[in-house]
């Protein structure tokens, strides 16, 4: 392994420019053959890290740039079920292109994350790394739906004013994430927020080299921010206080709870994505307003799951909470006979409530899938439907409607698909189906080893190690043959990028329903009488049960 740094690469930087200069001549040919040259340079263990990390990204870089290429001569971007066909069209490209930019980032977060001494130079160009995959990770997530995703990878520039180029796209992001939601006081915060965010980056004193052919853009995203809120109320220094409530009559315990939650982006709640403090731990998140024919009944069912969605995903959520807080032994677990097996498992009433949360929660996609499945009035059975059967093109040939046609028309249903090949664990070089003769690479490392977790719960024996113990996974002849073995620090991990996935595909289910009702208020003829029918809250004196 070469002691070269890895910003001071001479190959990692005459690569770079060969890419530059086959974008720029748009020789797709030679673009193609430099994509292969970065991928096996990245996948070269004698390599470095951070080295890896800048073939990654280098070639996800590249790679977007064909896939551009390709759709510029394709389709007209002004047209939006035509964009959407367009990403439909290269979507195994997209796939590649996934895996390339998260393996980068993956590499750089653990880089970044040990506890190695540095000078203070390289830090400059670990940061100035970060930030420039970041945007463009993120923007890779917000063209296939997944505002969500897009936002919570920008949030790293939420106060920092010295990378503009992030903190416009945090704004702009933030505003398109805004335009989706139905809850017009939320939106408005929101709005406020992006404002702020693009207004900052527009007056920088930083300059960025994408600023002068942006100034329309922001300048666009700006007015259109004026006219809805108007000058005076943007000008008003406000701050989380201004817009949010916070209770004093909370305990101690309910204010960790909300902070915790607040922290990990976990409430049900927009306004999250905006603040991770504890104004916003509560769940306000719902349905939107549908309609449907008087005669039917299809609305009150789908509140009601919904209902049930949301009630398990919170309760889930509270459970991996006290297991994670629970620091002593429990009196259930006092004088219940265990053998000493010499590799520092952990037992107890904690681990057992955190791998609860972990089956809840990962129950909701089918859940998910149930709902699409008759809002949309795609057609599976309810005995077979799930997401894996939902999501697989190639089990919905008979369906009588298919949710990627759909999804033509509804932007974030179509982030909902991108959301389901990583919980399906597909190969970046799939259509969707299972080929066993290609080279075999999740596009979503996290979710691989979510799903791997999940299976040995369900269907084998899941051993979760003390974390102080790690050394223990690195020697196999010590491990537990018979389980699947894991550290503590890993499963917590894991178990909070589950929980992230979920409330992230519960949003999107949100999304999906308001994106379509506002279809159906297009089309609606001027003679249609639409008569309104009011929902009580359910109220939380009658969450218990009563005997």
């Amino acid at each position: 392994m070469s002691d070269t740094k890895w910003y001071e690469d001479e190959n990692l930087a005459n690569l770079s420019l060969k890419c530059d200069e086959a974008y720029l001549n748009k020789d797709e040919k030679g673009m193609c053959i430099l994509v292969d040259e970065c991928y096996g340079q990245a996948h070269d263990l004698k390599n470095s890290n951070m080295i890896r990390a800048r073939y990654f990204y280098i070639s996800f870089t590249i790679q977007s740039d064909l896939i551009d290429l390709k759709r510029k001569g394709s389709e007209s971007r002004n047209n939006y079920k035509d964009r959407i066909k367009g990403l439909k069209l290269y979507e195994t490209d997209f796939q590649k292109s996934l895996y390339l930019a998260r393996n980068a980032f993956e590499l750089l977060a653990n880089e970044m994350g040990e506890d190695i001494n540095i000078s203070e130079n390289e830090f400059k160009y670990f940061i100035n790394f970060q930030w420039q995959l970041s945007v463009n990770y993120a923007n890779f997530f917000y063209q296939n739906g997944r505002f969500v995703k897009a936002v919570e990878i920008l949030s790293i520039f939420d106060t920092e004013n010295v990378f503009p180029m992030g903190m416009a796209q945090l704004g702009m992001k933030l505003y398109e994430l805004s335009r989706c939601h139905y809850d017009e006081s939320q939106q408005t915060i929101m709005l406020y927020k992006a404002f702020h965010y693009i207004k900052q980056a527009y007056e920088s004193d930083n300059p960025f080299p994408e600023k002068e052919e942006m100034v329309n853009l922001l300048n666009n995203y700006i007015d259109n921010i004026i006219s809805m809120l108007g000058q005076t109320y943007l000008e008003k220094p406000y701050t989380i206080s201004d817009f949010l409530y916070f209770s004093n009559d909370m305990s101690v315990d309910e204010t960790k709870y909300w902070e915790w939650v607040a922290k990990n982006k976990l409430a049900l709640n927009l306004l999250n994505d905006v603040f991770d403090t504890v104004e916003v731990g509560y769940d306000p998140l719902h349905l939107p307003s549908m309609t449907e024919e008087i005669e039917s009944k299809k609305v009150q069912y789908l509140f009601g799951l919904f209902n049930q969605i949301k009630q398990e995903y919170v309760s889930a959520r509270f459970l991996a909470y006290e297991g994670f807080s629970i620091k002593e032994t429990h009196f259930s677990d006092k004088d219940v006979y265990l053998v000493n097996t010499l590799d520092y498992p952990i037992y107890g009433l904690g681990i057992e409530k955190i791998k609860a949360c972990y089956r809840a929660v990962y129950s909701i996609f089918d859940k998910i899938a149930f709902f699409l499945n008759e809002y949309f009035e795609i057609g599976i059975k309810k005995n077979i439907i799930g997401y894996v059967r939902l999501f697989s093109p190639d089990k919905n040939s008979n369906d009588k409607v298919k949710i990627l046609d759909i999804a033509e028309n509804n932007y974030p249903l179509y982030g909902m698909w991108w959301l389901f090949k990583d919980v399906r664990n597909i190969n970046i070089n799939e259509d969707g189906t299972v080929n066993k003769e290609q080279e075999y690479k999740h596009i979503d490392n996290v979710m691989t080893k979510v799903s791997k977790v999940r299976n040995a719960m369900e269907h084998g024996y899941l051993k979760i190690l003390d974390t102080y113990c790690k050394e223990l996974l690195i020697d196999d002849s010590r491990l537990d043959q018979l389980a699947y073995n894991i550290s503590f620090e890993d499963f917590e991990k894991l178990t909070l990028q589950l929980l992230t996935y979920v409330r992230e595909a519960i949003v999107l289910l949100v999304f999906s329903v308001k994106r379509e009702e506002d279809i159906k208020e297009f089309h609606r003829r001027p003679d249609e009488i639409l008569a309104p029918m009011y929902a009580d809250k359910y109220d939380d004196e009658w969450k218990q049960i009563f005997e």
